[in-house]
């Protein structure tokens, strides 16, 4: 009797009923599209000079995570995430805060964004 693959389509099926393998494989779409919508967006470029923050909890703080795991030793400036009520001692007013959250509610990531106002 052959022993049945662990990692084949159907042991893999059984155990990822939330589907995350697709969800990985479709990786390269979500980037284009966030890309599109940085570019969409028509932002003007912020000096950043004080570095940069990142308030998010969970998912919504991951893109923070993956930039600071991207660029590693060779960002230029301090590049933090803030996954709860209060900003990096070193946040001052040059430093740029990104605040995001799913559900525009989050408790945690609020706190944040009325620390960054009080900076400037």
């Amino acid at each position: 009797m052959a022993a049945s693959d662990p990692l084949g389509r159907d042991a893999v099926a059984a155990v990822d009923t939330t589907a995350q393998v697709a969800e990985i494989l479709d990786l390269p779409t979500h980037l284009r599209d966030a890309l599109w919508r940085v570019d969409s967006a028509g932002l003007r470029r912020a000096p950043a000079s004080g570095g940069l923050v990142v308030a998010g909890m969970g998912g919504s703080g991951i893109g923070g995570r993956l930039a600071i795991a991207a660029l590693g030793p060779r960002a230029r400036r301090p590049m933090s995430v803030a996954a709860g009520y209060s900003l990096p001692p070193w946040t001052g007013a040059q430093t740029t805060v990104l605040c995001s959250s799913y559900s525009g509610a989050t408790e945690e990531t609020l706190a944040c964004y009325d620390a960054a106002g009080v900076l400037g």
